[in-house]
Formats: structure tokens, sequence, C-alpha cells
């Protein structure tokens, strides 16, 4: 399937009279926001168009989505799938419904790349259909306005006569029994205890919820002298071909094959000389006359007329006027066509492709002198401890020391792309970390990343400034080692990483959970890290069983093989391994699973 962006809308039915749940279920507040919203923000980092099909639409006008109604009111579901089906322009619709506050992007990224010649594409991980979780192609309209009309009011009737592929667990991504993004909410207990839910996922989990809550910023435009190691919004094509001539390919002579046709040892065809074509010659070159041929240059334009170029060495004779050939061309010889290396309207760069050097000469040469890329988002970075100072020419007296994560964040956020901004280290008073984090919308932040104020208890500082805020929280403790004392959430629009104090922490963490989330928003449609394995050079052991543990690694090639090793003192990590929950001690020679780093 082509782009999704572009060849699916997404689409939220809501408005429904919520009967079972008592009051308007796609307002009721979920972890600070209304259930419609997290719904919302999944779909608004996957579509660039979208549709929100309701009979109320003054209730949802904060979204600030398109709307459009019913067509036959009080039919239920069917009637929103009618409604979208007639409205959208794209081929397919993503529709979803109001309710399902666990929405994961990546089970819909991968319906939309199943979708064929089909009529609908829905999950089916344990057998079950999940119908307001599809893709469904526009051409079904008239199959559902005639069930409609025929007082049909199932959706399973429907996808009876109808063309559907189903995906299973595996094609979805859903590794795992626990994660359900299909929860839908009926009654008001049901939402109490989504909402009581114990906030401590596993680390695939962790980045499910992360990149559900993220989606890129805005575009720039710049020339193309600076667009290198960035991502364009839209796919770059060639506004010119190239060549946007036909080119001769060696130094020779063009000519008309059928002028040669007779040419043999004892039968020499001779042709008359009409001029000399030297490359980046323009204009004044006439056609080329019958019998005639153009002495021409490497990159010359092979001028209207001849259709092959033969080289100098094959020309039997050479006069001033005139050549002889004892051997006939092919058409098409030593000619490079208009359009051989990119035609115009070509792809150059792909959607959601890092532009890369090689890229650059072929912009150039079609014409490209300017992208529009998303533009490097902005990251706050706050280190909290009253223990810190932030001057690295001070002597710390005993209890003190220099802060260094924030040094360390600032690199890992401009390896990213991104660009760091210093909110200062700040001791341990909630009112002062409060202060800072208030910041995020005067100074235009994607992203913020606070250190330390993550301890139990009284010390878990930066936890209850959050709840203050009233900030809704994605996710409190982690299943793995380090970072149980770590958290996310959202500042309004901006992300929130609260993570531990200790820097091997914060760098582990780092390249886990937000190092994907700064390149999602930049434009990567691939922000996950690639998981590799790789042979242990040593034994390893962990304290804890039951959780992931990660740990730094060296990562190096030997042949075909790839082994993996701690890093020594002083050496720097170029990945992190991944010890499994289930295991407490790893011997030499195991395989384990690494995360490469830059």
């Amino acid at each position: 399937m082509s782009d999704p962006s572009v060849t699916v809308t997404g689409v939220i039915l809501a408005g429904g009279r919520s009967s079972r749940f008592g009051s308007n279920k796609a307002l009721a507040l979920y972890r600070g926001r209304p259930l419609i919203e997290h719904v919302a923000r999944v779909l608004s980092g996957l579509f660039d168009r979208r549709l929100l099909v309701t009979n109320s639409p003054e209730e949802y006008a904060f979204l600030g989505w398109p709307m459009t109604g019913d067509l036959t009111p009080g039919a239920g579901p069917l009637a929103g799938i009618e409604a979208a089906c007639a409205a959208i322009e794209t081929p397919w619709a993503f529709i979803t419904a109001c309710d399902m506050p666990r929405l994961d992007p990546e089970p819909i990224r991968r319906l939309c790349a199943q979708a064929d010649d089909g009529d609908v594409v829905l999950p089916a991980p344990n057998g079950q259909r999940e119908p307001l979780h599809a893709l469904y192609h526009r051409r079904i309209l008239p199959e559902i306005s005639a069930a409609l009309a025929r007082g049909e009011r199932r959706i399973s009737d429907l996808l009876a006569r109808l063309r559907v592929r189903e995906l299973n667990a595996a094609e979805l991504g859903l590794d795992s029994p626990a994660h359900r993004p299909f929860i839908n909410i009926n009654f008001t207990q049901e939402l109490e205890a989504l909402q009581n839910q114990r906030l401590q996922p596993t680390l695939e989990q962790a980045q499910r919820l992360i990149l559900g809550q993220t989606r890129p910023g805005p575009g720039e435009t710049l020339p193309l002298a600076a667009v290198l190691g960035r991502i364009p919004t839209a796919p770059v094509r060639a506004r010119l071909a190239v060549p946007s001539f036909p080119q001769a390919c060696r130094d020779g002579y063009a000519l008309r094959a059928a002028d040669t046709r007779a040419a043999t040892p004892n039968h020499k065809v001779s042709l008359n000389l009409q001029g000399e074509i030297a490359a980046g010659h323009r204009g004044g070159i006439e056609r080329l006359d019958r019998g005639g041929a153009y002495r021409i240059m490497t990159g010359g334009m092979v001028p209207a007329g001849a259709d092959s170029v033969i080289p100098f060495e094959e020309v039997s004779h050479e006069g001033e006027r005139r050549i002889e050939l004892a051997t006939p061309c092919r058409p098409g010889t030593h000619v490079r066509p208009v359009g051989t290396d990119l035609r115009r309207n070509q792809v150059i760069v792909p959607a959601g492709c890092r532009i890369e050097p090689d890229h650059l000469p072929r912009l150039a040469t079609a014409g490209v002198g300017e992208i529009e890329v998303f533009v490097r988002p902005r990251v706050g970075l706050l280190c909290t401890g009253s223990e810190l100072l932030d001057d690295t020419g001070e002597n710390p007296a005993p209890g003190n020391l220099i802060g260094g994560n924030r040094f360390l964040l600032a690199g890992l956020i401009r390896r990213c792309g991104a660009e760091p901004v210093d909110l200062g280290t700040v001791p341990d008073d909630g009112r002062r970390i409060a202060a800072a984090l208030s910041v995020h919308r005067e100074q235009g932040l994607a992203a913020i990343i606070s250190t330390g104020g993550m301890g139990p208890g009284k010390y878990d500082l930066v936890g209850r400034v959050l709840e203050k805020l009233r900030a809704p929280v994605l996710y409190r403790e982690l299943k793995v080692r380090p970072g149980k004392a770590t958290m996310a959430a959202l500042l309004g629009e901006t992300l929130f990483f609260g993570l531990p104090g200790p820097p091997p922490a914060v760098h582990l963490l780092f390249h886990l959970l937000i190092a994907p989330a700064l390149r999602r928003l930049q434009g990567d449609r691939r922000p996950r890290p690639q998981l590799l394995r790789a042979r242990l050079l040593h034994p390893l052991q962990v304290r804890h069983r039951g959780v992931i543990h990660l740990k730094e690694a060296v990562l190096i090639p030997q042949g075909e093989r790839l082994t993996v090793r701690s890093p020594r003192p002083g050496e720097a990590l170029n990945g992190v391994m991944l010890i499994p929950a289930h295991r407490r001690a790893l011997k030499r020679g195991e395989l384990v699973g690494l995360i490469p780093v830059p």
C-alpha cells in the first residue's frame, strides 16, 4: 500500500447515546483528559487527513477536527461508518471509536500496511473481530446504505458480504497477552478500574505509550545546503528530469543509426560532418540531416534527428568534412535518454526518510533548491538536587558535587538532531521545580527531561509537582532496572520524562525511551531502536529476576558475527544490552538482545 498518511483518513465515531455509561463517555476524563482526546492524539500522529463523525459537533469543537454527521441518524456505529465513507476523499478510512483510551499506533500502522484490493482490513487477535478498529474502503458505501435502508444495524451482517482481511496477533505486533489496545469503555466502573490500574508497564509497553502521544512537529523550508540529516515533511520529487536532454556518453559522432545499416569493412558508409557539439553547448544546433553527423563530446546534447553516438576509435576514416564507418550502429548506442537517472516528479527522498549525503547531488541535479523539513524539536533539560552545583570551576564542599547530567543530556539531545534548552539546576523544592516546568509553553518546548527527585515517599518531588499541575501521567514506574523510579507525563502538548539521578541510568534510559520520541518528533516513521542479537564475550550476572535489566555495552563485529562486552573504565558505549527478566546469569558465548546506539 502507498503512504497511509495520504491514502487513509483517520476517523473517530463519537456522540452516541452512551446509554450504558450514563453520560457522554467521549468526554469522560481518563488520566486528566477526555477519552476522545486520547484517541485523537494517536490518530493525529498517524494521518494527515482526519474526520470526526458526530451529531453533536458543538461538544467537540475543542479538538479542531473536520466533522460530519450521520446520514442515517439513530442507526448506531454502522451509520457512522456510512457517514465516514461518504465524506472521505482518500480511498481508505481507519475507523475507531471514541472510547478506546489505550489505542496503540503500531497495530494501526500494520493494518494500513496490509490494505490491498479488499474491502475491509481488521484485527482478529484471538479469533474475535474488532470492527471498530479497522480499515474500510469507500467503495463499500452503496452496500452500507442499502443495508441501512433494509433496517440492518449489525456490522457483522455487513462484513459477511464483503471481502475482509483479518490480521492475527503476530501480524499486529501484539507480542504479549497483556497488550490490549482494543479496550473500550461501556460502564463507569470499567473506566474507574482502568484508572486504578498500577501504572508500571514493561519497557516495550512504555515505548508504545510514549510514541502513541508523539507526533511530528511543524515544518520549515531550508536551502539544500542545510537539509543534511533532516527528514522532509513530504516526499521530495525531482523538479527536472536528469538528464533533461539526450546526452552523449562517449566522445565521438552523433548520427542516425539507420544511415549506417549498410556499413561493412568492404563497403564503408560516408557521412557529412555538420558541426561540433561540446559539453555545455547551448542552442544554435541544427537538426541532423539524413546522411549527416556531428562531432560530439561526452556530456554533450545529442542533436534532434540523431539517435546514437559512435566513439572516435570506431570510425575508420576521419576528414575535415566527412567520416567513414565500416560497422553499423544500433539506435541508442552511447546515448543517455531524457530521464535516465531521474524522471521529472520521481521521488528522490521518500517521506519519513532522513536526507543522506548521497541524496544531495541527486537533489541538486534535479533542480531541487529548497526542501520543507520537520523542525528540530526544542527539548528542555532540568536537573534537580540540592547537592548539585552548576559551576564547573567550583570546588565542592563535602556533600556537594558538580552536576554532569545537563552536559550528558545536552550531548544526547544534539546527537538525536534536537535542540537542548537548559532549564537550570534547581534544589529539592517543589515550588521551584514547578516554576521551572511552567516555561514549556513560552519556550516552545516539545519535550522536557528532568533528572532526580524520583525517590520514594517524601523524595518523590517530581511526581507530586505533576499531580499539582494535573498533568496526565503515562506511567509512574517501569519493570526495568535501572528505571523503576521513572515516569512519563504530558504537560499540555509537551512530553515530560522524569528520570532518576545517576548518569549511567540517565544514559541508558535516554536511548530506550526518549530518543525514539525525539526521532518521531522529527518525522521518523520507524523511530524505535532495532533489536539485534550478539554473543557475549564474558559471563554476566544481575541481582534481580522478574524485570529486564539494561546494561552498557560495546558492540564488536567479528567477521559475520556480532559480539558484545561491557565497556572498560572510561570507554564509550555503543549499545545497550537487554538481559531477559527470567535470567539472573548469562554464560560466555550466549546470545543476548542488544540495541545499537550512535
